[in-house]
């Protein structure tokens, strides 16, 4: 429930960190600026595995393809700048998720999709730097207007990716994440 309460304080602070999508789109296409509040976490460990999670942020942005239409195509890249800390070992883990999904809706959207998740390591035991795995996602959120080509969405989504072991007998790490995030959007006229 704490999580719960910080994870809102924090997302409804957030609208103020949001800028507007500045770059030019051509025509039916919604360029969205994300920024928000997460709570994060992962699986770590083979024998005796531990969870690790913190409130943490996530900072991405998203292109629509046909944002005058009902369903369009969404790439959501989201980025986790803060670690989230393997308990058994000094190693670090941030997520950058890059997804490829339908938006099925305008006013009220959902949002399911899939891509690849780039895993970037640090700390004393970190065998890699950079690995990388498959993520599932599911995004939910609304569409308000902001003036006459600009919105603001607040969005809750949710995203998972799990590496591929490698050795056989190795159990392999995985992350998650729940974000609260505001988005700010500007859209071409069709």
């Amino acid at each position: 429930m704490r999580h719960g309460l910080v994870l809102f304080a924090a997302s409804a602070l957030s609208v103020a960190w949001a800028g507007t999508a500045t770059a030019q789109t051509p025509a039916g296409v919604e360029g969205r600026l994300v920024v928000g509040a997460a709570l994060q976490g992962g699986m770590f460990g083979d024998d005796s595995p531990r969870r690790s999670s913190r409130v943490g942020l996530t900072i991405g942005g998203q292109a629509r393809w046909r944002a005058d239409r009902r369903t369009g195509l969404v790439l959501d890249v989201a980025f986790q700048p803060f670690a989230i800390r393997n308990p058994h070992f000094d190693e670090r883990l941030r997520v950058l998720t890059l997804h490829v999904a339908p938006e099925i809706g305008r006013r009220v959207y959902v949002r399911p999709g899939g891509g690849v998740a780039v895993h970037f390591w640090s700390g004393q035991a970190a065998e890699t730097a950079i690995s990388l795995a498959p993520s599932v996602g599911l995004a939910t959120g609304a569409r308000f207007r902001a003036g006459t080509r600009a919105h603001i969405q607040p969005e809750l989504a949710a995203r998972a990716s799990m590496e591929h072991p490698g050795d056989p007998g190795k159990k392999a790490p995985s992350s998650w994440r729940h974000a609260a995030s505001p988005s700010i959007s500007t859209a071409s006229p069709p």
